[in-house]
């Protein structure tokens, strides 16, 4: 019997189970406004203007902060920005989709878009979405558990800034 992959290298489009506490503490809120443009523009273009995750070329992108964590020293740390499709940015914050869903803000039927968004990219079927949704809400209560510090790593707003600053 052959073994299993790593999901890391069996699935494109993962959930990235962020704490709450740290929902809203990225870079779009950080920097000012046309600095983070010129940022998230560069990022698309990097990208050929195509989601990284599924290679949409027709949908509006969306910059997303790739995070990396150590548990044992309770960090989040950033790995880096990609251009995505708004359907692969949603899946992988599928918790905070679906918070927006229960406040009333996004339609319900959304979170069905989104699950058979995972199976086409992946290629995979209901079961492996249902393994995945239920490993990674494992580790989201874990981590909604524990206090995070970040890490911005060489996208700190200072570096960010003097980069951007004046172009």
């Amino acid at each position: 019997m052959a073994k299993k992959l790593p999901e890391w290298e069996r699935l494109k489009l993962r959930v990235q189970p962020t704490p709450r506490s740290k929902w809203g503490d990225n870079l779009a809120h950080l920097l000012y406004k046309d600095i983070w443009d010129k940022l998230r523009r560069e990022v698309y273009g990097r990208a050929n203007h195509r989601c990284e995750i599924c290679g949409q070329s027709l949908r509006i992108l969306h910059c997303h902060e790739n995070w990396g964590f150590n548990e044992k020293k309770r960090s989040q740390f950033l790995v880096s920005l990609m251009s995505l499709c708004e359907d692969c940015h949603n899946t992988i914050h599928f918790f905070r989709t679906q918070t927006e869903v229960r406040k009333g803000k996004i339609p319900a039927k959304y979170l069905d878009t989104l699950r058979d968004h995972f199976i086409n990219v992946n290629g995979v079927d209901e079961k492996e979405w249902l393994s995945h949704i239920n490993g990674k809400s494992y580790t989201m209560q874990i981590r909604n558990d524990r206090k995070y510090s970040i890490d911005y790593k060489e996208y700190s707003v200072a570096n960010i800034t003097k980069k951007y600053q004046g172009l």
